[in-house]
């Protein structure tokens, strides 16, 4: 990569630079389709950290705001990896620019227009607070902590708008996974896989050998980019959901306007509500960190002002409060108890039921998911849960893993898989006898 010296508008020479570094086709495409915020899921040995640190330097070396001075960071998984394999690579592509100056102690170099680029390692994410960033790589993201970006990076961007790209191979349905599917679905984010089928960057001959030593998870993963490595085991495939979304209804949705309601309390997970009409979600709300009554008297609000005939409301826990308080209030709920046993021989409960039937519902594209901001959020809950089997029946991955494998719950789906309960049958004989 060559930097031409020539004057800005300000006076000042911008100096003339020749980095080492001749991009490969797909790092090339990369590079040359980067936004504000990516997500690139790279195989082994496509040269994802060469691609990302050169992609920093070029940025740095372009930057000539001079006050506060440009600044930009390489995250790894940890401080060791980045000064054992990183901080030698970016001292080599950076080795001709003159009036350079390397911060051994710190793994930073600055630039003679005053940016700083500095290694960092994701097990000290004290080390990254109080910063702010123009530009950050986040690099092998699944082995990093999954709040790291909302709790530290994400803030220290936005300064100065700064950008962000996400690499690395996959390791699970995990917060990487999470973050492939969210721009996957932004028109914002540049996102894109690269698998080696794809770009051929390892010879056939090698490749031969490497699978000799290689189980087919291990080729899948670290060679394929799969994010599932067990085999297809998404409740609901993710083209079924990009599918319903550009799903277009010539009629006018028809049938019962039902409410589906997940209740949460306090913590991280929210209180969501979902109103489906046929195939039209056709309201969506959620609330956090509220009690039992809140939540009563906003349901009960929706209903006043006709946006629904009937509730669904998931009973478990703090949910059966919310569905008492409702009965007193005559608005016509169901309790929803997705811990009961599932009413076939198929799933495993209640909840594994319910899923398995808004999975036939995306299958056959009969649900039109919105394309703003929630709709989004929609496809990466909706495509994120997994199944296995639990004594020969489907069980759907329950919330507590779901929450640890990615730091979040699937509230708005559920909410929406409330919707399809036809379980009325466990709470019709309390209404009749409150209503004599």
């Amino acid at each position: 990569m060559a930097y031409q010296s020539e004057m800005d508008g300000d006076g000042r020479e911008v100096i003339d630079v020749v980095i080492p570094y001749n991009p490969r086709k797909y790092q090339d495409i990369i590079h040359r389709k980067l936004k504000r915020y990516n997500v690139i899921v790279a195989h082994r040995r496509l040269g994802k950290t060469v691609l990302s640190i050169n992609q920093l330097i070029a940025s740095a070396l372009n930057n000539q705001r001079a006050n506060p001075p440009p600044r930009y960071a390489y995250i790894a998984p940890t401080y060791k990896q980045a000064k054992n394999i990183v901080w030698d690579m970016l001292k080599y592509y950076v080795k001709d620019i003159p009036g350079l100056e390397k911060r051994e102690n710190e793994l930073a170099v600055d630039l003679p227009n005053g940016a700083r680029i500095t290694l960092y390692g994701a097990d000290n994410p004290d080390s990254l607070r109080g910063i702010y960033l123009d530009g950050c790589v986040i690099d092998e993201v699944a082995q990093c902590p999954m709040d790291l970006y909302g709790t530290i990076i994400r803030i220290a961007l936005s300064d100065y708008e700064g950008w962000i790209i996400f690499i690395g191979t996959p390791h699970g349905k995990n917060h990487f996974h999470k973050l492939f599917l969210r721009g996957s679905t932004d028109r914002n984010w540049y996102c894109e896989s690269f698998p080696l089928s794809r770009t051929h960057a390892i010879s056939p001959k090698e490749l031969v050998e490497m699978k000799k030593d290689m189980t087919p998870s291990e080729i899948a993963q670290e060679l394929e980019c799969s994010f599932d490595t067990s085999g297809n085991d998404s409740v609901i495939p993710l083209e079924w959901i990009l599918a319903c979304q550009q799903q277009e209804f010539k009629d006018s949705p028809v049938g019962q306007r039902i409410c589906g309601i997940d209740v949460a309390r306090f913590g991280k997970d929210c209180c969501s509500a979902c109103i489906r009409q046929g195939y039209k979600i056709i309201y969506h709300d959620k609330w956090f960190m509220q009690d039992t009554q809140y939540t009563t008297e906003r349901i009960e609000s929706l209903w006043r002002n006709n946006l629904f005939d009937i509730v669904n409301v998931d009973g478990i826990g703090i949910g059966g409060g919310v569905v008492d308080n409702l009965r007193h209030r005559n608005v016509p709920v169901f309790e929803v108890n997705v811990a009961l046993a599932s009413r076939n021989s198929k799933t495993s409960r209640l909840r594994d039921e319910l899923w398995w039937k808004l999975r036939a519902v995306v299958e056959t594209h009969q649900l039109q998911i919105p394309r703003d901001s929630y709709g989004e959020e929609l496809v990466i809950e909706l495509s994120t849960p997994t199944y296995g089997y639990l004594s020969g029946k489907i069980k759907v991955e329950d919330k507590e893993s779901l929450r640890d494998r990615t730091g979040s719950s699937p509230d708005e789906a559920d909410a929406l898989c409330l919707t399809y309960s036809d379980f009325n049958i466990f709470s019709s004989s309390r209404i009749n006898a409150a209503a004599l």
